[in-house]
């Protein structure tokens, strides 16, 4: 089965339409997200849950490639171990949307 992680990825509209587009040219399985949604302040935000992030897949690579080039965006992953969390960002003019958190959850 592997790791498995959430992702979420938020930036400004343009910027996440254009990632959706060459998904879909390049890695078409990648642009059906689990999350999608906008803001209040004209980002969009989408992700996937419970898929296999590694950063030597090619797909993957792409994505992260896409957002180093990207201004005002942001990045968060959290994996199945708690500690594992990558979290970054490059926004400057706005406030933030998205970020990790952990909780607890009481099973009967």
């Amino acid at each position: 089965m592997g790791y498995r992680s959430d992702v979420r990825i938020c930036g400004r509209k343009e910027d996440i339409k254009r990632l959706e587009e060459d998904l879909q040219d390049l890695f078409p399985y990648m642009a059906k997200f689990d999350c999608d949604q906008e803001t209040k302040d004209g980002c969009r935000i989408i992700g996937w849950d419970s898929v296999k992030w590694y950063t030597e897949y090619e797909d993957v690579n792409a994505i992260m490639n896409f957002l180093y080039d990207c201004d005002e965006i942001e990045f968060v992953r959290t994996g199945e171990d708690y500690e594992d969390i990558e979290c970054w960002d490059n926004v400057k003019n706005r406030d933030r949307h998205i970020y990790p958190c952990t909780y607890i959850e009481i099973y009967e």
